[in-house]
């Protein structure tokens, strides 16, 4: 990747000079050779200008700030200089290879479908686009804290990455959307925008220091932190309640199994593979942003969050 400051092609979360003296001539990406509108620019975005009340009141830093420690541990210029992220990538590879499971008939029952169907509308809708989304990273409504960690802990569940990086880095997105800065922009490439950018190995200083930037909130709750750290095991704790309860019910170790590989494993991989899916389709609403997570926008308005899409129109970013 290369490090020439005149090239807007770093898909990390930061440049080192980004804070060089501004110029007004639009830098152009060099993968996608698409203009940057108002980088380097004194001038305030589109979106700069609009009022914040779409947007959590716990602001970004200022464009070219960057966290501590970054350069010890991270450099957003070659992302997988410092590694890569083997408990994420196992992860999600582990999440596949055992949805593979209900390719086999034996793995199969009518009842673990409509089981998996009911599970991922509720937590792709109540957890992701109510909790993660509308709730904890817009804080578009008040409730209380026992609500806030049920939801977070839902919104966990369909496997995109516990509350704390979800918002912290969803929250970033919103400042920097398509720009030098967006973790996770399209520009930087299709297979970066789909996965490669949460692959790296970023380290721990680096990721708190967007955690206290960006989710501070979220970061002072004992709570949130716990659910951060404890994401996976969440997974085998509800994966085993699955599996009893439906041998309690049914008595059946085969219909167990086929809960567990529908119900936890085909559930979370539609989920996953429903943003790339949906990020495929033409955006519902009027906006000249190309970036990958107007998904967010399309998903929510088809789990039920309309209003997601009038806000990003507004926007014009995620």
């Amino acid at each position: 990747m290369s490090t020439d400051a005149s090239l807007n092609t770093t898909p990390g979360i930061f440049l080192s000079q980004a804070t060089a003296a501004p110029q007004a001539k639009p830098k152009r990406n060099k993968k996608s050779g698409q203009s940057h509108p108002n980088h380097g620019s004194d001038e305030p975005s589109q979106d700069e200008n609009l009022s914040d009340d779409h947007l959590h009141q716990t602001q970004p830093p200022v464009r070219g700030a960057v966290p501590p420690a970054a350069s010890e541990e991270y450099d957003p210029q070659e992302p997988f200089k410092s590694g890569t992220d083997w408990l994420v990538v196992g992860w999600i590879g582990l999440i596949h290879v055992f949805a593979l499971g209900a390719l086999l008939p034996y793995f199969f029952s009518w009842q673990a479908l409509v089981f998996t169907l009911v599970t991922t509308w509720f937590s792709a809708s109540f957890g992701i686009c109510v909790g993660y989304h509308r709730l904890l990273t817009h804080n578009s409504f008040q409730t209380y804290k026992p609500v806030r960690w049920f939801l977070a802990l839902l919104g966990s569940l369909t496997g995109e990455g516990p509350a704390l990086t979800w918002v912290a880095n969803h929250r970033l997105h919103h400042q920097f959307s398509d720009k030098e800065g967006d973790p996770h922009s399209p520009r930087d490439g299709g297979l970066w925008s789909h996965m490669l950018w949460f692959m790296p190995n970023q380290g721990a200083k680096w990721k708190d220091g967007i955690y206290q930037k960006y989710a501070p909130d979220l970061y002072k709750d004992p709570v949130m932190r716990f659910l951060e750290k404890t994401f996976i095991l969440w997974h085998f704790v509800v994966g085993l309640g699955i599996f009893f309860g439906a041998y309690a019910i049914w008595g059946d170790w085969q219909m167990a199994g086929s809960f567990v590989v529908w119900g936890v494993f085909v559930r979370m991989v539609y989920t996953l593979r429903l943003w790339r899916r949906l990020a495929q389709q033409p955006p519902c609403f009027p906006t000249h942003g190309t970036s990958r997570s107007q998904v967010v926008g399309s998903r929510c308005q088809l789990l039920g969050d309309p209003r997601h899409g009038k806000d990003r129109a507004r926007l014009e970013c995620c």
